[in-house]
């Protein structure tokens, strides 16, 4: 097969938005962290369809993610489409060759526990299309000697290894050498842009990053967030916000995201646009969203009184990072693991409490809650019938009923005087 053929549907594969690499990862990898790695995975994924990169080293210090980025890999539609075996072999600390030969061969349904000799294992790889990760490689590795042949553009196989060392991915003669803290700081430089350059604050920034903990999708939040940004001051206020300690080591990367999405969401230009975050937060949970549907469920919560704003206010979302767009712009996506943050974490500290019920299959008022203490309450998508006792919140500013299609009774001393009622 001609070389340009072979990657004709890898390519098209590779196109991916990064919308759809969640979507095929998150079943699969814990949400929090596929997002460590999110913002490169759609990279290295588009690079993987060059014809002239077979061999590809990933190189970084223990907890940059370097595992979880070929966990995230090797399950790409891009990847599992275009080549007949995907194999992974976590590499021995102390090499054994005839352990790695073995554990392909197992891969390969060739052998279970027999061993295998050189010859067989080159000889079936040079028939098949094939994809290895050889994952935490100390020293080098004679691909020849364990019996994997030279991946080309004219077999269209590919290996990717993971090493602590830059200096094993020179010796094994990659095409394509990525050091993953490099590449990390590269991505939060293209989001900040040339401010990032000026002295007083290059030092400032890579404490930032380093704050970040190598979490791709924090350093793309914070590189938003700081846009064009050239005051000091500000920047200062980022780092003391990102250097909040977590309660437990356990708590380290929810931490990091949640200190970030707070700095985020008051960057954000006003209140109305944060207003806006938190509608698409509390209604479209986890799902993907028609432009004309989110900014019609603007409208009708009165958060903008025409089109235009809303189509305005998108753009700002979207700038900052906090909803993805399509890339034909008509469909939007809030991280469920930002959702998640933002409605623990984030709205409570700076709007007070609320209440959040919703397509909980409700047919009365929970009797567990305090009402008294929160400050709004979403009662959506329920199977309530009727609303007849006097509901003490003294603190509640809205209510939200929508769609509860069995409610036919409401009580004139159901509401407090001070609510407001979204039916």
């Amino acid at each position: 097969m001609h070389a340009k053929s072979h990657y004709s549907a890898l390519k098209q594969a590779a196109m991916l938005s990064e919308m759809s690499l969640e979507a095929t990862a998150q079943n699969v990898i814990p949400s929090s962290r596929l997002m460590k790695v999110y913002h490169i995975l759609n990279k290295i994924t588009r690079r993987i369809g060059n014809s002239n990169i077979s061999t590809i080293g990933i190189c970084g210090e223990g907890g940059v993610g370097k595992t979880t980025l070929l966990e995230a890999l090797k399950i790409q539609p891009a990847i599992r489409d275009e080549f007949q075996f995907v194999i992974w072999v976590t590499v021995p600390k102390i090499l054994n060759l005839t352990e790695v030969r073995l554990e392909i061969a197992r891969q390969l349904r060739l052998s279970d526990k027999k061993p295998i000799y050189r010859e067989t294992l080159l000889s079936f790889l040079k028939r098949v299309k094939f994809f290895l990760i050889l994952d935490g490689v100390h020293e080098f590795i004679g691909l020849n000697t364990v019996g994997i042949p030279k991946p080309t553009p004219e077999n269209g196989c590919k290996i990717v290894l993971t090493t602590r060392s830059g200096q094993i991915c020179d010796r094994m003669l990659v095409d394509w050498k990525i050091n993953l803290e490099d590449l990390l700081w590269q991505l939060f430089c293209e989001n900040v842009d040339e401010i990032v350059y000026s002295s007083n604050l290059q030092i400032l920034a890579r404490k930032i990053v380093d704050l970040c903990c190598y979490h791709s999708h924090a350093i793309f939040l914070m590189s938003k967030a700081l846009k064009d940004e050239s005051d000091v001051d500000v920047w200062n206020n980022a780092i003391e916000t990102m250097s909040m300690q977590p309660a437990s080591p356990e708590q380290e990367l929810e931490h990091i995201m949640v200190n970030v999405l707070k700095f985020t969401y008051h960057r954000l230009p006003d209140d109305t646009t944060r207003r806006r975050l938190k509608n698409c937060a509390l209604f479209f949970a986890n799902q993907e969203i028609a432009k004309e549907s989110l900014i019609d469920n603007w409208i009708s919560d009165d958060l903008t009184d025409m089109y235009q704003k809303g189509q305005k206010v998108l753009e700002t979302l979207v700038n900052a990072g906090l909803l993805e767009s399509s890339e034909d712009g008509h469909i939007f996506k809030l991280h469920e693991t930002d959702r998640c943050i933002l409605l623990e974490h984030v709205f409570p500290s700076v709007e007070g409490l609320f209440l959040m019920r919703n397509n909980s299959k409700l047919t009365e008022l929970p009797k567990d809650v305090d009402w008294t203490k929160f400050h709004e309450i979403y009662l959506m998508d329920n199977k309530l019938t009727e609303l007849s006792e006097n509901l003490s919140c003294p603190q509640a500013q809205a209510l939200f009923l929508q769609r509860n299609l069995k409610l036919r009774k409401i009580s004139d001393s159901f509401f407090p005087a001070c609510l407001i009622y979204k039916s």
